[in-house]
């Protein structure tokens, strides 16, 4: 079972694509709530998916436990920070992608259980540093 767990503590189980467009199209006021990031788990896997919004660089998107993100080799690295769960997580620029590509990245992990659609995937922690 696919399970979506919000920004606010909500779960949906099973989630319909549409409902997933749906919260990939709120606006900030949604993602900056609570926890201030989504997932999608599939039970009896070890995997998420991590998932959120910044008006101003897209979304963010990493597998987790092994902390992999889109990356796009062609976009200037450099940190942005979002507050989750109350803390600023460090993330890299290169690692955001904009609406149609976060709906293609969310919508395979809901139907497939993987992505297999992503140019290229990184570890985060290969990409900045986050000792300084």
């Amino acid at each position: 079972m696919l399970v979506y767990y919000g920004p606010d503590g909500e779960f949906i189980n099973n989630p319909s694509n549409e409902f997933l467009k749906e919260i990939l199209n709120k606006d900030s006021v949604y993602w900056n709530q609570g926890g201030g990031d989504s997932s999608l788990f599939i039970e009896e896997e070890t995997y998420r998916l991590i998932f959120f919004k910044d008006e101003e660089h897209g979304f963010f998107i990493m597998r987790h436990p092994d902390h992999v993100a889109p990356f796009n080799p062609d976009i200037e690295v450099y940190t942005v920070h979002h507050d989750i769960g109350g803390e600023p997580m460090a993330t890299p620029s290169s690692s955001y992608v904009g609406l149609a590509d976060a709906e293609k990245i969310i919508l395979e992990f809901a139907t497939k259980g993987s992505n297999e659609n992503v140019r290229e995937w990184k570890d985060i922690y290969e990409i900045i540093d986050f000792d300084s």
